[in-house]
Protein backbone atom coordinates (compact mmCIF):
# COMPACT_ATOMS: atom_id res chain seq x y z
CA UNK A 1 0.00 0.00 0.00
CA UNK A 2 1.46 3.29 -0.62
CA UNK A 3 1.42 6.48 1.54
CA UNK A 4 -1.30 8.07 -0.17
CA UNK A 5 -3.32 4.83 0.19
CA UNK A 6 -2.33 4.16 3.88
CA UNK A 7 -3.48 8.57 4.85
CA UNK A 8 -6.61 8.30 2.98
CA UNK A 9 -7.88 5.43 4.73
CA UNK A 10 -6.49 6.81 8.30
CA UNK A 11 -8.52 9.88 7.06
CA UNK A 12 -11.95 8.32 6.44
CA UNK A 13 -11.78 6.03 9.63
CA UNK A 14 -10.04 8.43 11.93
CA UNK A 15 -12.03 12.07 10.96
CA UNK A 16 -15.33 10.68 11.47
CA UNK A 17 -14.25 9.06 15.12
CA UNK A 18 -12.78 12.15 15.89
CA UNK A 19 -15.76 14.35 15.23
CA UNK A 20 -18.33 12.00 17.79
CA UNK A 21 -15.30 12.26 19.70
CA UNK A 22 -15.70 16.22 19.69
CA UNK A 23 -19.03 16.30 20.17
CA UNK A 24 -18.51 15.32 24.09
CA UNK A 25 -14.95 17.33 24.67
CA UNK A 26 -14.44 19.93 22.04
CA UNK A 27 -15.60 23.22 21.28
CA UNK A 28 -18.12 24.55 18.84
CA UNK A 29 -15.22 25.63 16.72
CA UNK A 30 -13.44 22.33 16.61
CA UNK A 31 -16.79 20.47 15.96
CA UNK A 32 -17.60 22.27 12.91
CA UNK A 33 -14.11 21.93 11.52
CA UNK A 34 -13.84 18.19 12.29
CA UNK A 35 -17.37 17.75 10.69
CA UNK A 36 -16.63 19.94 7.56
CA UNK A 37 -13.24 17.81 7.02
CA UNK A 38 -15.39 14.34 7.75
CA UNK A 39 -17.71 14.57 5.29
CA UNK A 40 -15.53 16.23 2.67
CA UNK A 41 -13.40 13.42 2.66
CA UNK A 42 -15.70 10.76 2.61
CA UNK A 43 -17.41 12.66 -0.38
CA UNK A 44 -14.65 12.74 -1.93
CA UNK A 45 -13.84 9.40 -1.19
CA UNK A 46 -17.23 8.28 -2.31
CA UNK A 47 -17.22 9.94 -5.21
CA UNK A 48 -13.66 8.67 -6.59
CA UNK A 49 -15.02 5.13 -5.62
CA UNK A 50 -17.73 5.68 -7.79
CA UNK A 51 -15.89 6.83 -10.91
CA UNK A 52 -13.24 3.99 -10.22
CA UNK A 53 -16.86 1.35 -10.66
CA UNK A 54 -18.28 3.58 -13.72
CA UNK A 55 -14.95 2.87 -15.43
CA UNK A 56 -14.65 -1.11 -15.18
CA UNK A 57 -18.08 -1.24 -16.59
Amino acid sequence: MTFFGGALILAVMGLPIAWLASEFRCGRGMRISLGIASMAVVTVTASGLWAALAMLQ
